[in-house]
Formats: C-alpha cells, structure tokens, sequence
C-alpha cells in the first residue's frame, strides 16, 4: 500500500517516492486521498501507473480534480485490469468528468466497488454513464451515490435501478443524503419508488439510506 493522503506533492516528491517503492514493493492500494496535485504532477502519476501491473485499489478522494486530470489518465487506467475498487469521493465530479469515468470503467470487469460521493451528479449523469457500459457487465457490487443531488426535488429512484440494473450485480447501495430536501409527499414518493425498484435488485445485501429525514412513518 502506498498511501499519499494529506500531503502537499510536488514532482520532485512523486519521482522519489515512485522510485523507491518500485524497487522494493508490489502495488495493490494507491491513496492519495485530500493531496495537493500540482499540474506536473500528473505526469509523474501517469509515468507510475503505467509500469504499475498489479493495482487492486485506487484511491482519489477529496482532491478538487479537473476534467483533465481522467484525460491524462484516461489510457493508464483502462490498462489496470486488476483495478477493483475506485473511490472518487468529493471530488467536483460532474457530468464531464462521467464520460471519462465511464470509458474507463467499461473496459474494466473486474471493478467491484465505484464511490462517488459528495459530488456534483444528477440523475440524468448516473444515466448516462450507466448506458454507456456493455450490458454483459454486472461486476460492480458496492456503489456508492451517497451525498448527490441525483433525485432533486422529484424521487426517480424505480426509474434509477430500472436503468442501471442490468448493468449491475449490486449487493451495498448507499443513498445517504440523496432525498434530504424533501418535503414529507417527496420523501414518502421516494420510499415507494424505491421499494418497487428493489424488487429489480436480486443480490442486495445492504441499503443505507441515512440522514434521509426517514421515520417511522416511511418505514
């Protein structure tokens, strides 16, 4: 594991640190969790990956990343076919940063676990990305949504795992956060949307929907 979180990486610092653990050690976990990346240290990311052939979990969370960031990337990380878990948690992600996650994750089938927290998405972004991938593929088990404002004022949630069921084999969905705005009819629509997509939803083991202003009443 090589973990980078908290710290202010210049290139310089990347090389180093890249070329020592190289010599020594087999990379399953790369975090870089709420790091500073300088531009150039983009180059020093992509020079790793790209000699890196064993990388199981990948870690960018709460870094501010630019679209161009996937698209210097883009190449590095379709080659990892090992990659199984993703987190790009409160990351700024959006709907352009999606269609390079997308492209990515379409040739990955080993890619077990995508978290997308606190971010910029919407209904129509999950979508969209999810239309995207081959239909055969239904590796991702743990998905992670929480903390977006993908279902705005209106719930979609039957229509959501109607869409992105085939694509899926789902055993932990997290929509914490995702209906907090509601008003009561909202949030009550939201339960009964939800519980006739679930029925679409055969391996679900775990669904957290915290601080969603859910009592007894929904329950």
């Amino acid at each position: 594991q090589l973990n980078l979180s908290r710290l202010p990486l210049l290139d310089c610092d990347l090389a180093e640190l890249f070329k020592k653990f190289q010599q020594n050690k087999t990379l399953h976990t790369f975090i870089l969790r709420n790091s500073t990346i300088w531009e150039k240290s983009i180059f020093q990311i992509k020079r790793y990956l790209r000699e890196e052939n064993n990388l199981q979990h990948l870690d960018f969370s709460e870094i501010s990343i630019p679209v161009s960031f996937f698209q210097n990337l883009s190449d590095e990380l379709k080659r990892i076919k090992t990659l199984k878990v993703l987190k790009l948690n409160k990351c700024d992600i959006d709907k352009e940063h999606m269609e390079f996650i997308s492209d990515i994750i379409a040739v990955n089938a080993n890619l077990e676990e995508l978290h997308l927290s606190e971010n910029k998405l919407v209904f129509e972004d999950i979508k969209t990305f999810f239309q995207k991938l081959k239909s055969e593929r239904k590796a991702i088990k743990k998905l992670d949504l929480s903390k977006n404002d993908i279902f705005k004022q209106e719930s979609k949630t039957n229509s959501f795992l109607t869409e992105t069921s085939p694509y899926l084999n789902i055993q932990e969905l997290d929509f914490t956060s995702t209906c907090r705005f509601f008003n009561y009819l909202s949030r009550l629509d939201f339960v009964k949307d939800l519980s006739n997509g679930l029925s679409l939803v055969k391996n679900l083991k775990i669904l957290v929907l915290s601080n969603n202003n859910l009592n007894d009443d929904f329950m």
